[in-house]
């Protein structure tokens, strides 16, 4: 809701970068306000001010006229040749919205399929809310929802001129993973079926892969912090959570647990 409300130049943009830097490369015209901007156009500089390889790295002051009814001078890179070229300022629709889906159906598919997991997790929380499992499952598919509703705007300029879309978009793109995702998916393997012996002995493990998160996202948050950790983090506690699954399915035999576990691969999958 608030990133809709923000200025924009009304485009999908693409983002063209490595870990060193990324550019904004314009797509489609989702607003369809008449604009000199074409698609494939790389963002250089606006207003004077340069950007380029700074996409999605770091915030950008925004600029004078960077408001709806008016002009900026953006600097675009175009097969090879800088161009100077006046970009109107508008908001943004929902029928932008709708055609941000046809361009990008990836999108809605991402958005159905987010909304009935979180009606499931809320349906099973509801039944069985004394149960750890269905707590961190309620807590998963929440994480997935925020994170599928947030990418439903594309990025760009509106996000990049704004610290707070800035920061938001990059916990949702970025750090969602190692903080939230991750360890979620790794405490809720060690709860279900049923929680592991270890849990049951030392119930304050089940905390340790959201401390583990917490801390990673706290060093990501240090100004020059090398990106990869967080992958690294998340790649982890993937694979640790995997182990975990495949654990359970054969320690935990009795008919109901087994029950429990071949819906949940078959989830999965």
């Amino acid at each position: 809701v608030y990133r809709f409300n923000l200025p924009t130049d009304g485009w999908m943009v693409l983002v063209s970068d490595t870990f060193e830097k990324s550019d904004w490369l314009l797509w489609e015209n989702l607003v369809g306000i008449p604009s000199e901007l074409q698609q494939g156009d790389v963002i250089v500089a606006v207003d004077g001010q340069k950007f380029e390889g700074l996409a999605t790295i770091a915030s950008v002051n925004r600029p004078l006229h960077w408001k709806q009814g008016q002009e900026i001078m953006a600097t675009v890179n175009r097969g090879g040749e800088q161009i100077s070229l006046f970009v109107p300022v508008t908001k943004w629709t929902i029928g932008a919205i709708f055609k941000n889906f046809l361009v990008q159906p990836e999108i809605l598919i991402g958005v159905i399929s987010s909304v009935f997991l979180f009606s499931l997790g809320l349906y099973t929380f509801s039944q069985r809310s004394e149960l750890p499992a269905a707590r961190v499952l309620l807590v998963i598919c929440s994480v997935y929802l925020s994170l599928i509703l947030s990418g439903i705007l594309p990025d760009g300029l509106s996000v990049q001129f704004d610290r707070i879309a800035f920061y938001a978009t990059s916990f949702f793109s970025y750090l969602i993973f190692p903080v939230l995702l991750a360890p979620s998916l790794l405490s809720f393997t060690l709860v279900f079926p049923e929680p592991k012996k270890i849990i049951g002995r030392n119930p304050s493990l089940f905390f340790l892969p959201y401390i583990i998160g917490g801390g990673v996202g706290i060093a990501l948050l240090i100004p020059g912090s090398p990106n990869v950790i967080g992958w690294i983090t998340t790649m982890g506690m993937l694979f640790a959570s995997a182990v975990s699954l495949i654990h359970s399915g054969v320690i935990q035999r009795d008919e109901v647990s087994q029950a429990q576990f071949r819906m949940t691969i078959l989830g999965m999958t």
